[in-house]
Parts: structure tokens; sequence; C-alpha cells
């Protein structure tokens, strides 16, 4: 049976306070760092925009997000995120319609993205809460969510990620 959309957020809600706690409880809370990298688009047309996305996209997806998860011996935890982004080069140029959409859908592709790098975190935190035991495990299970994530969301395209 497929887990409703209200489970996965109260799951998430648990593991983030799973987080907090492990925090909390170990004194040593993950150090997290965020980079937002572009790819320039011009077409001025959805077909146009949405081949270019494809050609010029990381991995011929849209927007691409990754994370690493890195610790020392002494435990202190690193999260590195990483997001590539679409950016329009002229927007004052699309057609008043066509920009309403761009706008939504690039909101709604870093929204996305975010969970992706939320992941990250969430398996940081879990690895603070076992003293970095098991780590790579822990690692490998946030890392298939990130599939899961991707086969629910059809990649976003069910939240929003979508051009007419």
């Amino acid at each position: 049976m497929k887990p409703s959309v209200l489970t996965v957020m109260t799951a998430a809600v648990l593991w983030a306070a799973v987080v907090v706690s492990a925090s909390a409880e170990t004194g040593k809370k993950p150090k997290i760092t965020e980079e937002i990298t572009y790819y320039d688009v011009s077409a001025l047309t959805s077909d146009g925009l949405r081949r270019e996305l494809r050609r010029k996209g990381p991995r011929s997806y849209w927007g691409y997000a990754q994370w690493w998860v890195s610790w020392t011996d002494r435990c202190e935890i690193t999260v590195t995120q990483t997001i590539e982004m679409p950016r329009h080069t002229r927007l004052d140029d699309l057609p008043p319609e066509l920009r309403v959409r761009w706008d939504s859908m690039v909101r709604a592709l870093l929204r996305h993205e975010r969970l992706h790098t939320r992941h990250g975190e969430l398996a940081a935190g879990e690895i603070a809460m076992a003293k970095c035991q098991g780590a790579y495990q822990i690692i490998d299970r946030w890392a298939n969510q990130d599939r899961v994530l991707d086969r629910r969301t059809d990649h976003g395209r069910k939240k929003g990620v979508t051009l007419p």
C-alpha cells in the first residue's frame, strides 16, 4: 500500500524532531552549507523552454540537488548541499502568461530540490544521534528516499514542476 502524503509528511516531521533531539543530546549540531548554481536559458515559448531545459539542465533534468555528509573522528558532522537551477536571461521578453507559469515552475522546482537536500540534513541528524556509528547505512537509507521522492512526485511534476 502506498503511503499517503500525510503519512510521509508526518514521518518527515518526526525525523526533524529526531534531528533536533539528536543535536541537543550530542551537543554537536551538524554544519550545513548550501550552494545554488544556475544555468541560463533564453527561449520565449513553452516548447523552446522545455527543449532548452532538457538540453542544458544538469543530467537532462531541469534542476538537480546533491548532498554529502562527512564527519570527523570526533563525530563533527558537515552536510554539503548543491542545487543547480535554471535562470531565464530574457524574463522581460516572455509573454505575460508564460512568465507567470515560468515563475511558478521555478518556485516549485526549488521546493522540490530542497526536499532532496533535506534528506541530507536528516541523515546528518540521525548520524549525530548514532554518534557516527553506521553512518554509511544511514546515508544509503536517506539516499534511497531521494529516489522514492522522485518516483512519488514524478521528479516534481506532480507538485508544479511543469510548463504548459
